[in-house]
Formats: structure tokens, C-alpha cells, sequence
């Protein structure tokens, strides 16, 4: 494999890593990507010259997962890959805050924000639902959510829909959609559905087309670190296998840790990979709020 040109804008005395990365990227890419995002930091800021190969040495990675996590990166932003005559990787430039902002455009990535992890819901005063209540949009959407739960809203799930609004910033279009979607999943109470709207706000979705996108999406960035997590590598998931992975983080909202844990303590108990198991453990750790 090619020795790989780095080039970029960094200081050679020591590692610099930009305030954009920690701010909006890093809680959203897994364990890999961050580690080889890192290591291509100190070479560039050391002139250490670096190959798909090294790299998998380094990490004791295949070069296959190598170059998944430099696309995911590169797709993300956060580098910018160059190709020889063979599309081989021959590249890479790793982007300033302000080249990736320019790159991703429509993304808004105001440097004098931090995107806020989802607050914790609140207890709220008869007052605050009352004027909740009032509100013609949200008048509109009540109608909606009795219609799709067949039942007439509880002071809890009032509750719900006021943490979502107003915690986690769901307009209500994004909340019709949330129930809309959550209904198909057979999940027909409100509180099953915060940690689907967590995930949902964890990952900056503010709008009900970028909640069908993200929930439509073809194959998990996170699925190749499941499949190792199973002691599975050289291969890319299956359909059913997908289905899981897009049940366990988006309708559970579980973070990779948790996921990776399951996974270990499948092939623990039965000697060999199984997500059907897996998702038995995940399931009931659902059902009890494990999080």
C-alpha cells in the first residue's frame, strides 16, 4: 500500500486538536475513526510519514476498516482524501474548522455554540402545561398523537411532549414525525419514545426531514465496530444484522458502550456471535431504562 502524503495546516512542536472536533464531532464518531483521526495529527504535526498499512499495524486494524474509518472521516469532513490513477488512497489533508464548515455547508456549526448534549427531562408545573397546552401548534399536534395512540393524552405524556419541545428543541412537525415513527416501531407510549428522541437530539436532528434521513439511512457508520465487537472482521453486515444495529441505536438510543458490552457478553454466554441474543440483552435492559 502507498505511503500516504499529509498535508495541513499544524504545528510540528506538539499535537494540536481543534476545539470543532471535541465541540461537534467526536461524541458522534466511534472509538476508531476518533483513535485514527488522532493518530493522523501527531504525524502530520511530527512529518511522520504514514500508509493504510502503518496505520493497521498501529491499531492492529485491517486495512479494510482503515480505509472505511478515513471515508467515514473524509465523508464527515474532517479530512479531505485524494486518489491516485488505481482509486487508491494517496492523501490526505486534514481540514481546518473553517475548511470543514465551508465543506459541509448547509451544517450549522456556529463557533461561538457548543451543541449541547440533550438535557434531562424536568418535572413541570400545571402553569407551564396549561400554557403548553394553549398553544396552536401544539393543540394540532395532541390531536395528532391521540390519533396515532388511540387514547386521550395523560398529564405524563404532556410532560413528554414539553421535555421534547422544549429540552431537546423539537418543533412540531419533528414531533408528529417522532410519533409517527415510534407508533410503527410498537412503541405507543410517550416515555418509550424519549430515548429515541435523545438519540435523535444527540445526534443534531432538528427537523423531520433530517429525523427521515437519519432513520433511513443504509448502514450504520457504527456497524463494522458492532461486527468487531463480535469478533467478526473482512465482511460487511447483513440486512437483518443492519436491522438490529438501527434498533439498538435509534429506536433504544443506545451509545456504542453499551451496545459493545452486550455484544461481548453474547459470546461470553454462548461461545459464539449472535445478534438475536444480543438484542434479547439489549431489549430487556431497554424495558429497564438501562442507559
Amino acid at each position: 500500500m502507498n505511503t500516504l502524503t499529509l498535508a495541513g495546516d499544524y504545528s510540528s512542536a506538539f499535537t494540536f486538536v481543534q476545539n470543532d472536533f471535541i465541540d461537534y464531532y467526536m461524541r458522534d464518531i466511534n472509538e476508531s475513526q476518533i483513535k485514527i483521526y488522532l493518530y493522523l495529527l501527531r504525524s502530520k504535526c511530527a512529518n511522520l510519514q504514514v500508509s493504510v498499512s502503518s496505520i493497521a499495524d498501529f491499531f492492529n486494524d485491517s486495512e479494510r476498516d482503515v480505509i472505511r474509518a478515513l471515508k467515514y472521516l473524509d465523508k464527515q469532513k474532517l479530512i479531505a482524501l485524494e486518489y491516485d490513477n488505481q482509486k487508491e488512497p494517496s492523501g490526505i489533508r486534514l481540514l481546518s474548522a473553517e475548511e470543514s464548515r465551508r465543506a459541509l455547508g448547509e451544517r450549522n456549526m456556529n463557533s461561538t455554540e457548543i451543541r449541547k448534549a440533550p438535557q434531562r427531562k424536568k418535572s413541570y408545573s400545571a402553569e407551564e402545561l396549561s400554557g403548553f397546552k394553549d398553544r396552536k401548534d401544539i393543540k394540532e399536534l395532541i390531536y395528532v398523537a391521540e390519533t396515532y395512540l388511540k387514547r386521550p393524552l395523560t398529564e405524563r405524556d404532556l410532560c413528554s411532549l414539553l421535555y421534547f419541545n422544549e429540552e431537546l428543541g423539537f418543533d412540531a412537525d419533528l414531533l408528529e414525525y417522532l410519533i409517527e415513527y415510534c407508533v410503527a416501531q410498537k412503541k405507543k407510549s410517550l416515555s418509550l419514545m424519549e430515548p429515541v428522541a435523545q438519540a435523535w437530539a444527540r445526534n443534531g436532528i432538528t427537523t423531520a426531514g433530517a429525523a427521515k434521513a437519519w432513520v433511513n439511512r443504509a448502514v450504520p457508520s457504527e456497524a463494522a465496530e458492532v461486527l468487531s465487537s463480535f469478533g467478526i472482521n473482512g465482511r460487511d453486515p447483513a440486512e437483518a444484522e443492519v436491522a438490529f444495529i438501527r434498533k439498538w441505536l435509534k429506536d433504544y438510543g443506545f451509545s456504542m458502550e453499551i451496545i459493545k458490552e452486550a455484544c461481548s457478553r453474547t459470546v461470553l454466554k454462548i461461545q459464539k456471535p449472535s445478534f438475536e441474543y444480543a438484542d434479547r440483552i439489549l431489549s430487556d435492559w431497554h424495558e429497564k431504562k438501562v442507559h
